[in-house]
């Protein structure tokens, strides 16, 4: 553990810290997710014609969903070093986490597949696919390294 520059002493602020940056990534990527369904609709709705200029608000609503789900990224490796540091496990964290492994990536997904009709979308797909994936490892990481708390 010599390569833990965290100090421990305060270990519940630098989590809660945490947890809120991570619910924060979790419902601005909600909210995202639910524009970007409205303007699939809305394209749907339009004549070809009328399509072009909805297809970039598709892009720039999948930029930014791409950047929540590098906040929820960051969130979770920066768990991941507090609880390897400090051995401190937090539920909400852990809640958190797991609602993006059961919902907010299968809701992004389906979105992301409906866009690709649009635009093309194959580097966000695997995005979720890393995402999903360090959750996982870390989620079992942590539950080997500490018991919960409480």
């Amino acid at each position: 553990m010599s390569d833990c520059k965290v100090n421990c002493g305060n270990i519940t602020e630098l989590i809660q810290f945490n947890v809120t940056r991570a619910a924060q990534a979790l419902q601005e990527h909600a909210d995202l997710l639910e524009r970007m369904r409205g303007q699939l609709n809305q394209y749907m709705s339009l004549r070809d014609e009328e399509r072009e200029g909805m297809v970039e608000q598709i892009e720039d609503t999948i930029r930014s969903i791409r950047s929540a789900r590098e906040g929820i990224e960051k969130a979770t490796r920066e768990y991941e070093m507090l609880v390897g540091c400090c051995l401190a496990r937090d539920d909400y964290m852990e809640a958190l986490l797991g609602y993006y492994l059961m919902a907010g990536s299968r809701r992004e997904r389906e979105l992301l597949s409906a866009a690709s009709r649009v635009v093309d979308v194959s580097e966000d797909i695997d995005g979720i696919g890393r995402v999903t994936g360090l959750i996982q490892e870390v989620l079992v990481s942590v539950s080997s390294k500490v018991r919960r708390s409480g």
